[in-house]
């Protein structure tokens, strides 16, 4: 993840760095299994009851019910 943020500051804050170091990383679109993932892991956290917007209270406690499905 840390090597697709540099992209991604990259892009949006140009004048904010001199130079950007990504390691192991394509400035790629995500596809195939992995956009799968991502978007399944991602709105599993975003519809666990305790998510909030993101403004957490207590730790999230539903969306790792999520994770057997993926651990293969």
């Amino acid at each position: 993840m840390g090597a697709m943020h540099t992209w991604i500051w990259g892009e949006k804050f140009p004048d904010m760095m001199d130079a950007l170091m990504p390691l192991v990383s394509m400035p790629g679109p995500i596809s195939g299994h992995n956009l799968f993932y991502r978007r399944v892991i991602t709105e599993s956290i975003r519809n666990d009851q305790d998510y909030n917007g993101g403004d957490y209270v207590k730790q999230p406690s539903h969306w790792i019910y999520t994770i057997p499905a993926h651990a293969s």
